[in-house]
């Protein structure tokens, strides 16, 4: 029980430490919007700092726990990336705009976000439920 509590303090302050960071790049970057099938919205700090988190998290599960299982986290990985991709796919094209400039974001990146989704549910999952 005790292992269990430090590893939720831990994931808690990696996630923590994510937000921060999020907060961080919202700040130094401005505002920023995603165009998303033919509209466009804004992203403000709650956004930033929720991903921000969400990839503390990841980075907890991934350096922590994934070294103890491989398979567990590769799956929640895959499972993400997946979905990644079924989101790019029913949204069609998107783009991402910050400090005046718009870049355009492809599959690639709908993946690769899915991944880190995976890996910071699979931290979630190691830090509540051991």
């Amino acid at each position: 029980m005790i292992e269990a509590i430090e590893s939720a303090k831990e994931a808690a302050t990696f996630a923590a430490v994510g937000a921060v960071v999020g907060g961080v790049v919202y700040h130094q970057i401005g505002g920023a919007g995603l165009a998303i099938a033919g509209g466009a919205y804004p992203i403000g700090l709650a956004a930033f700092t929720g991903a921000g988190a969400v990839a503390g998290l990841a980075v907890h599960g991934a350096t922590k726990e994934a070294v103890k299982n491989v398979k567990e986290a590769a799956t929640f990985a895959t499972v993400g990336a997946v979905a990644g991709g079924t989101v790019y796919h029913q949204t069609g094209a998107a783009g991402f705009a910050v400090a005046g400039g718009a870049y355009p974001v492809g599959l690639a990146a709908f993946v690769g976000t899915g991944a880190v989704a995976g890996l910071a549910a699979f931290g979630v999952k190691k830090s509540v439920f051991g």
